[in-house]
């Protein structure tokens, strides 16, 4: 018997698209220890980042589930048919259900961060949290979004947009040569809001707000 030594992508969530964080884990006959995690921006194109803990329990529980699910097939088989009774039968369709579940379920988006994903894959080219992404490669995409609003003429101040989002036109947020903010341009503003709250608290109290008017 061959056994197989080497590493393997495993534990693939937050899928957006093409794009989804995936971990490689070394295997020595089964996937044993995870060595690294990746987001991929498309087939064989990836960004390392921090060990994701989502990605690794995924990994490993469709790994459980999957192994569970064909042990109790292989016994299904093995087992005289007049030591079977309903409860085999049962326990591995449940054990079937539950590790196909883990595959297309386990480690999805919600709808409603999927759909603000969607904005961030639309306006930065990538799909992920801003936060699980390396730091220079998260510094160079909101000073790419900084540079838009900047040439927009739009505020960069957490307080001016979310006065703007809220429609509390006047008073302090405003400052003298800020643009309206064009209804097109609420993406640009909800993904550098995303980017910038990462390292900035006040801005996580914009979010809501800007998003109301990506979608309205």
């Amino acid at each position: 018997m061959v056994i197989r030594i080497g590493t393997m992508f495993m534990g693939e969530v937050d899928s957006v698209g093409p794009q989804s964080i995936q971990t490689k884990f070394f295997v020595l006959g089964i996937p044993l220890m995870p060595l690294g995690s990746f987001y991929f921006t498309g087939p064989g194109r990836g960004i390392e980042i921090p060990i994701h803990g989502k990605s690794v329990l995924a990994g490993y529980t469709r790994l459980v589930l999957g192994l569970g699910a064909l042990g109790l097939i292989i016994r299904l088989f093995v087992i005289s048919s007049w030591h079977r009774d309903a409860s085999d039968w049962a326990a591995t369709a449940v054990a079937v259900v539950l590790a196909i579940a883990s595959l297309f379920v386990l480690g999805n988006l919600g709808r409603e961060e999927k759909a603000r994903r969607t904005v961030l894959l639309a306006r930065t080219g990538l799909a992920a949290d801003p936060g699980v992404l390396p730091t220079h490669v998260r510094h160079d995409i909101e000073k790419d979004l900084r540079a838009r609003l900047h040439a927009k003429e739009l505020p960069l101040r957490p307080d001016a947009l979310k006065a703007r989002a809220s429609g509390t036109i006047g008073g302090g947020p405003y400052r003298a040569g800020e643009a309206e903010i064009d209804p097109a341009a609420w993406g640009d503003v909800y993904a550098y809001a995303r980017y910038a709250a990462v390292d900035d608290a006040a801005w996580k109290t914009a979010l809501e707000p800007i998003w109301s008017n990506v979608v309205a």
